[in-house]
């Protein structure tokens, strides 16, 4: 018991590909499918872009490790090719204070000739953005960002009349073993 406590209580770490975030969508750089790491100031905004193909629905999980604040947040805000705001994430979720972790999910259409310009198929600019209204005696300080970008595509061919065939549950043998959950994403 000791040793799975001291895992699962090991601190989150966030690691991926060095990028940096651009001052401006114009200097947005392109992110593909992966985990990317970046660092982020209270009360900046950094940029990243993202093409989606027609169809593909597009996940993106910004964390970062923040101070001790009260208050403070991280933010992903999406706007479409032709500059259109396409909405903002939800509040950020937090893990023990320390952790914050905010997601943001979109569809794109099959169709881009009938698609809005926050649907249509494209290169979406993303704004992360740090609030940094927290406890002032605290010296500003960047923390660890960690983005996460996911490109779904839409399912392929047409199961008909026959439907999604039943699976059946096969036993995969061999005696049982223990595992040690992970601690962290």
């Amino acid at each position: 018991l000791n040793r799975v406590t001291q895992q699962a209580l090991r601190s989150y770490v966030p690691s991926g590909e060095p990028v940096s975030g651009g001052a401006s969508p114009e200097r947005a750089p392109g992110l593909g499918r992966g985990v990317y790491l970046d660092r982020l100031g209270p009360g900046q905004s950094k940029y990243y872009s993202v093409d989606v193909p027609a169809g593909h629905t597009a996940y993106v999980t910004a964390s970062a490790v923040l101070p001790l604040r009260v208050h403070e947040r991280v933010w992903i805000r999406r706007f479409a090719s032709d500059g259109s705001s396409c909405g903002r994430s939800q509040d950020t979720k937090r893990n023990a204070e320390v952790v914050g972790a905010v997601h943001h999910t979109w569809d794109v259409e099959d169709d881009p000739g009938e698609a809005r310009p926050c649907d249509a198929p494209g290169r979406y600019v993303l704004q992360v953005e740090r609030d940094g209204q927290g406890n002032e005696a605290q010296a500003p300080d960047d923390s660890p960002l960690e983005l996460l970008v996911g490109l779904e595509p839409p399912l392929s061919g047409d199961p008909g009349e026959q439907g999604v065939p039943e699976v059946t549950f096969t036993d995969p043998g061999g005696a049982p073993r223990p595992v040690v959950g992970g601690g962290s994403f």
